[in-house]
């Protein structure tokens, strides 16, 4: 993945717009927590204080994950934009490149393409800012796959790529210098009937803080993996219906979501990176089920989004609890819709 800085800038009239108040302010108690939470509200993305006060949406089209710092004042979210009506070689799948959006999207402060690559496929799924972040640089990363010229898509390509970012004195991602790399492969898999490869990955991955090792949920396994990135070798952390890992700032646990026959409706637990330290720090009741951790920027407590329907109604919530245990908090109870929780910085 490369760029073509010049050529697209997202500028249309349904990108605009500022961020508006969507509910008053709620009065609970932070309970020491700090940080911005960001959230899927509706249609779009939103952000909160870490006491569930000061509801904002975010402008529309200001989705994906979120960068760890500020640049320019700005927080910039990476996700993949389609490209016209542009094909990769196959000729049928849709032509994705990669874009950072900052956090107050205008005319004036437009979204920045940060890939042109025609044949490099950016999956649409697990494309990050690294934890590695600085305030002058960062690295992007997040599984593709490479078509060739025949319209086929070459099963050796396909693993995680990844390229340093820049920022310029205002604070704007720059262009890499160089083109994505081919990073690591984690295997692949075909869905049934298609010749097409996926990385044998599940739907989530996360950078150790020195952006160093990932772990990832190793979908054919069912397992969550560490991998090495500077040689790609790979350990297994946990085994069994093992989902959604999340690595703390502070690099001593790894949050996950997970399913067993003692916890049927799922639960959130954490781990030390070495395996050690196993913990079910939260343990869903009938008729709820818990999903996607992510930490506080300190490492003291865990966001996690609840499903409170009794069935497939999809009622979520956004909520926060202590990283070693304590009363939950639903930050998002007096929204009027479901809320899923994106990020906490």
């Amino acid at each position: 993945m490369k760029l073509r800085f010049t050529r697209r800038i997202l500028a249309a009239a349904a990108l605009l717009g500022l961020a508006a108040v969507i509910s008053p302010a709620v009065a609970q108690k932070g309970g020491g927590a700090i940080g911005t939470i960001y959230f899927s509200y509706g249609s779009g993305t939103s952000k909160m204080n870490a006491d569930g006060s000061g509801k904002t949406a975010l402008p529309a089209d200001v989705t994906g994950t979120p960068s760890r710092l500020l640049h320019g004042g700005k927080r910039w979210f990476l996700r993949t934009v389609n490209i016209g009506m542009e094909k990769y070689p196959d000729g049928t799948t849709q032509r994705r490149e990669v874009f950072a959006f900052p956090d107050d999207l205008s005319l004036t402060s437009p979204a920045v393409q940060l890939t042109n690559d025609p044949s490099l496929q950016p999956l649409h799924y697990g494309f990050k800012w690294a934890p590695g972040e600085t305030a002058g640089s960062a690295v992007i990363a997040g599984f593709a796959r490479r078509w060739k010229t025949d319209g086929t898509a070459d099963a050796a390509s396909v693993g995680l790529y990844t390229a340093q970012v820049g920022f310029d004195g205002s604070g704007v991602p720059t262009v890499p210098e160089t083109p994505l790399a081919f990073l690591v492969s984690f295997g692949v898999h075909y869905d049934s009937g298609s010749t097409v490869p996926w990385p044998e990955v599940g739907n989530a991955w996360d950078f150790s803080p020195d952006a160093t090792q990932v772990v990832v949920d190793h979908s054919s396994y069912i397992d969550i993996r560490i991998v090495t990135l500077a040689d790609g070798k790979s350990r297994t952390l946990y085994s069994g219906n093992a989902f959604s890992p999340a690595w703390s700032p502070n690099g001593a646990r790894i949050a996950f979501r997970h399913y067993s026959s003692a916890l049927v409706y799922g639960a959130i637990a954490t781990i030390a990176p070495d395996g050690s330290g196993y913990k079910t720090n939260l343990k869903a009741l009938a008729g709820t089920w818990l999903f996607d951790p992510y930490w506080s920027p300190d490492s003291a407590y865990l966001l996690y989004s609840k499903d409170t329907s009794g069935g497939w109604n999809y009622a979520y919530d956004v909520y926060r609890v202590g990283a070693t245990g304590g009363s939950q908090v639903n930050l998002t109870s007096d929204l009027s819709v479901g809320a899923t929780a994106i990020a906490w910085r």
